[in-house]
């Protein structure tokens, strides 16, 4: 049973692996026009009618000026059951106001009813225009044309495709899709021309038509005739979808995004602690912008910008930090691109540093400007500090009162000068009397050191006498 099972899943692997493995679809008729009419995806090679090259969307292509190509009878052109995609590279000369044939595949053929056939055009209202099913019913084929309206002197890749299970055919322009239809009325069950395509008629510039000359002869005509280019011509057997037509259409037109990032620069910094920063950057495409997304540290700024040739906005209030921007930016047909990264940086403005004081100025502290001490009272001092006020103990040192009327210190040598001495120290000491700094006992002390030493020096010269 193990190895039962083991085998079994190996299987269903094999298979899984098989499915995912599956190449997309090849085309049955390939013609680039690259110097010869030569299909380079099967055998039929086209006979030249008048036509020539030019320079073509890829290398060169087909000119063709009332002039076609053809082939009278196509080999291994197997389109049964019926699923068909043809694709096309044109550039219109002149919109004439007439039908232009692209290309056809067996139309007006002389098998009358039962004979299928499909073909691209220009219309006379300038659409791109695509048919297909029974000679004896191309009359309600006519309605499935773009809603684009196609312009001169312009490329197109121009793909129509049909579904014969479905009986859905649809149109697409420049690998877009642009409206679907549904045959379901027209396309037979039974595509018995294709299925042997050994007399079918292949043109390209012009459409075949047979005139009924009588009983089984025709004369064959060729009008509708297409003017300007034609080039990469593919036909599948197969249904292509969406994804596949947009692929066949960015492998010739180029699909690059280029987006400059202007402000801020690369590396940029300012200091603040709000800053209004001003973004701005352009772009620009092979095809038509969408739109462009901003991203600041990672994260969208906004929800998208309608594209413009320049593009700018400004975030408000970031603080300070380290920042990185980027753009994206998608065109009309899903292509992506992203700038690269720019960097700037906001830094935060420092706290201001206290002013110095000066010998002039009045003290500071604590980072506010001070007043002087007032004057010790009742053992309290004050000053002002900024808003404030501050307080302080003080002591007021006070010396005895001097008599008035005291000796002359310079009538040092009369009898009556007993108290000399404490004259002379109160002339002295009076000099400080109302200093209440600390600073001033010093100066108290000097004074007291010198009365004491002129008091013992004229008690010594009277002891003398």
């Amino acid at each position: 049973m193990k190895k039962n099972y083991v085998f079994s899943f190996g299987f269903l692997l094999v298979v899984a692996l098989s499915f995912s493995m599956v190449q997309a679809a090849s085309p049955i008729g390939y013609w680039n026009f690259d110097g010869n009419y030569s299909d380079f995806a099967g055998l039929n090679n086209l006979d030249n009618y008048s036509c020539g090259f030019d320079n073509g969307i890829l290398n060169n292509g087909l000119f063709v000026n009332d002039s076609h190509l053809l082939n009278p009878g196509m080999s291994n052109f197997e389109l049964a059951p019926g699923n068909i995609s043809v694709g096309a590279w044109v550039k219109i000369d002149e919109l004439t106001g007439g039908w232009q044939t692209i290309l056809e595949y067996d139309r007006h053929n002389s098998g009358g009813a039962g004979t299928s056939w499909f073909g691209i055009w220009v219309s006379p209202s300038d659409k791109f225009h695509f048919r297909v099913g029974h000679i004896n019913n191309w009359e309600n084929s006519n309605n499935y044309s773009s809603d684009v309206d196609l312009v001169e002197d312009k490329w197109y890749y121009l793909t129509a495709t049909f579904d014969n299970v479905t009986k859905v055919g649809s149109i697409y322009v420049d690998g877009k899709l642009d409206s679907n239809f549904n045959l379901s009325g027209v396309a037979p069950s039974d595509w018995t021309r294709w299925t042997d395509a050994s007399s079918s008629v292949f043109t390209v510039g012009k459409s075949r038509s047979l005139n009924h000359i009588q009983a089984n002869i025709y004369q064959e005509a060729y009008a509708e005739p297409f003017f300007g280019m034609i080039d990469e011509i593919k036909i599948y057997s197969d249904v292509l979808n969406d994804t596949e037509i947009l692929d066949e259409y960015n492998e010739i037109i180029p699909h690059n995004i280029t987006i400059d990032l202007i402000s801020p620069v690369d590396s940029f910094s300012v200091q603040s602690d709000s800053y209004d920063m001003f973004f701005e950057f352009n772009a620009s495409g092979d095809h038509v912008l969408d739109i462009c997304r901003a991203y600041l540290n990672g994260a969208e700024v906004d929800n998208g910008t309608d594209f413009s040739d320049v593009v700018n906005f400004t975030i408000a209030g970031l603080v300070p930090g380290n920042y990185v921007w980027s753009v994206e930016c998608v065109d009309n047909y899903t292509n992506v691109n992203m700038s690269g990264n720019r960097s700037f940086t906001i830094t935060a403005v420092p706290a201001p540093k206290p002013t110095p004081s000066s010998s002039s100025s009045p003290s500071t502290g604590g980072g506010a400007t001070c007043g002087i001490w007032s004057e010790c009272i009742d053992g309290i001092e004050s000053r002002i500090c900024g808003s404030s006020t501050v307080v302080r103990d003080c002591t007021v040192i006070e010396l005895d009162d001097v008599s008035s009327n005291e000796t002359n210190f310079s009538s040092a040598g009369s009898e009556e000068d007993d108290d000399s001495g404490n004259g002379f120290f109160s002339l002295i000491t009076g000099a400080v009397t109302g200093v209440g700094t600390v600073g001033s006992w010093l100066i108290v002390a000097l004074f007291v050191i010198l009365a004491i030493v002129a008091f013992v020096a004229v008690k010594k010269r009277k002891s003398k006498k």
